[in-house]
């Protein structure tokens, strides 16, 4: 064997040298580049599990923060919806409470102004009469050239509002009740 390596041109001692220098380099970086590389590895190996497991877990949270918030819209539609029939069928009870009281108000607005007329025509009819009268006897007095007691006055006052009631009775300017003498 000598020989061989002789022939080669290899010196046992030297390599005896490199084997023993190989081996402590190798336990060199053996022991403060290998293992602490492994190591590093390691930890990134289970750094990037745990964040993928935390993805995972983030993903299966979203979806299921998705699916809530799917339902919370559906829901709140649903009474978004409810509440907006509500208050339409609201509206429409109120407006017809409110058109129906207008109504009430404007038949009593209307009876009160028939009232009123009626009142005020009675009050002009009556003061017509009476002037009427006055009028009828100071056309008598005139006529007559006489001087006439108060209850002759009266009574031919009487006497020509009668006279003219049946004259506005027979050309229809009175109701009925005037016509005999109610009013």
């Amino acid at each position: 064997m000598e020989e061989l390596l002789h022939n080669l041109g290899i010196k046992w001692q030297l390599l005896l040298a490199q084997i023993v220098n190989f081996l402590i380099l190798l336990f060199l970086l053996k022991k403060f580049l290998y293992k602490p590389m492994l190591k590093f590895m390691r930890e990134r190996r289970e750094t990037i599990e745990r964040g993928l497991k935390k993805s995972e877990l983030a993903e299966i949270q979203f979806q299921e923060f998705r699916k809530m918030q799917a339902e919370q819209l559906t829901k709140t539609r649903t009474e978004a919806q409810k509440i907006m029939e509500d208050a339409k069928k609201r509206a429409e009870e109120a407006k017809a409470q409110i058109l129906e009281e207008a109504k009430i108000q404007a038949e009593i607005l209307f009876s009160r102004a028939n009232k009123d007329i009626e009142l005020l025509k009675n009050h002009r009819l009556m003061e017509a009469e009476h002037e009427l009268g006055k009028m009828a006897v100071q056309g008598m007095e005139y006529l007559l050239r006489e001087k006439i007691s108060d209850d002759k006055k009266r009574e031919l006052a009487d006497e020509a509002i009668k006279n003219m009631r049946i004259n506005l009775s027979n050309s229809g300017a009175l109701k009925p009740a005037q016509r005999h003498g109610k009013i």
